[in-house]
């Protein structure tokens, strides 16, 4: 049984974020390989993937930590092992980790909140609020409004999933094209020991 193990970018596709050049295609592997263990991507999966040209197999381990504050890293880690018999047959049983900390990613759009046009409001549609709110103030109640739905969810993941009871890593991005610069750093003091990465959610 011939396995290659390479720590290259891997080519995902023509899609933004995935550019052709400066990564690795199948096709630029031998086609006798019959696995390759494919490293350097963050992104950690839990099954083998055929590839339909080459026809080997490809498993990516992904990182076993979060190594940077994107979608991918907040999915489930995995490790694993191989059973392989002398006819080369093989089967990849996976092993989720439950120690990772757990890592939550939000985006809040600033002109789903607040006119434009009047940035020192909200926008007429929402009712009920109070309309002559300050937008950093807006920007505050957002944020801890999703916030306390992250650790809603985290505390149920715990629960469901058996994980260490650590603070987790939150990432919430605030889109705010069209608008002035917002200093919202007195925002993050509020979560300082709520989060992992404090100063930086």
């Amino acid at each position: 049984m011939s396995i290659l193990i390479i720590h290259q970018n891997r080519f995902k596709g023509i899609r933004p974020g995935a550019p052709y050049k400066n990564c690795i295609h199948p096709t630029m592997l031998p086609n006798f390989l019959d696995l390759i263990i494919w490293g350097n991507e963050h992104e950690s999966t839990d099954a083998l993937v055929e590839d339909p040209v080459q026809n080997f197999y490809i498993y990516q381990p992904g990182s076993s930590v979060p190594t940077s504050l994107n979608q991918a890293e907040g999915l489930q880690k995995h490790v694993g092992f191989f059973e392989i018999s002398e006819k080369k047959n093989f089967r990849f049983v996976p092993i989720a980790l439950r120690n990772q900390r757990p890592l939550y990613v939000k985006n809040i759009e600033l002109d789903q909140l607040v006119d434009q046009k009047k940035p020192s409001m909200f926008r007429m549609e929402d009712e009920g609020r109070d309309k002559d709110k300050p937008i950093e103030k807006i920007i505050e109640d957002k944020i801890e409004e999703e916030f306390n739905k992250l650790m809603e969810e985290n505390e149920a993941n715990i629960a469901t999933q058996k994980r260490l009871k650590n603070p987790p890593l939150v990432r919430i991005k605030v889109e705010y094209s069209g608008f002035d610069i917002i200093r919202i750093k007195q925002v993050e003091l509020k979560f300082m020991g709520k989060v992992a990465n404090e100063g930086y959610n």
